[in-house]
């Protein structure tokens, strides 16, 4: 499995409130992203914090909690820990978040808030310059779809996509949402923060992706959001 990173601090905050990780345990892989809430005062301490728990709990996970059918539930304790560790702390502060677990080529999601996930269409050559124009696996929580769905283009522009129905909060626990995945062979999956889905166009979005996957220069102009995100490659194990 190959797995490609950005992140860009924005103009709106002094800190970078996105967080990402990458992390696994044996045959179990982790991707996570949480954006700090830009309304909070530590939103960006409590995205860091709560990215750490999660990824230091995964990695002591002992293999019972790692088989499948434990999986969804292993993965829900880490988050109920982490908000009792950070509620003193952020009491405060909340964030989006979205984790993707993945083992032999099923993935679980949980999300809450306004990160997103999104499949590659297949094939899709990354180099070709193109808009990315991909499906959406998860839907985002907010008053703007929490009536009737809408179209991304539309979601974009929305002012209510602002107003999060669902969420990280460190002062109580929220059920996340969840799902789970089959992955085709060499299948591309892409996590974001709110500041790439949204805040970028198609073209920028192409753009940047494959500046990052090449290996090449890829920092875009100044933006106000923080931009994140983690494109996953689902390669063949040899």
């Amino acid at each position: 499995m190959k797995t490609i990173s950005f992140t860009q601090k924005g103009t709106r905050t002094d800190d970078n409130r996105d967080a990402l990780v990458a992390s696994q345990n044996n045959d179990v892989s982790l991707f996570i992203i949480v954006d700090g809430s830009t309304n909070c005062p530590y939103g960006g301490g409590l995205a860091r914090a709560l990215t750490t728990h999660i990824e230091q709990g995964f990695k002591t996970l002992p293999p019972q909690a790692l088989q499948f059918a434990e999986l969804k539930q292993s993965l829900i304790l880490l988050l109920k820990q982490a908000q009792l560790d950070l509620r003193t702390k952020y009491p405060a502060d909340s964030a989006s978040y979205l984790l993707v677990c993945i083992k032999n080529n099923v993935a679980i999601v949980l999300h809450a808030g306004d990160c997103f996930l999104e499949r590659l269409p297949k094939p899709y050559n990354l180099n070709r310059r193109k808009p990315l124009r991909h499906p959406w696996v998860n839907r985002i929580h907010c008053l703007a779809t929490a009536i009737n769905p809408t179209t991304l283009d539309k979601l974009k522009n929305d002012p209510d996509r602002h107003a999060l129905t669902q969420s990280f909060k460190a002062r109580r626990f929220n059920q996340p949402q969840w799902q789970v995945r089959a992955l085709r062979e060499n299948e591309r999956l892409i996590l974001s923060s709110d500041g790439f889905w949204a805040g970028l166009s198609d073209s920028q979005q192409q753009y940047l992706v494959r500046q990052v996957y090449n290996q090449e220069e890829s920092r875009l102009n100044e933006s106000d959001d923080d931009i994140s995100f983690i494109l996953i490659e689902n390669t063949k194990q040899k």
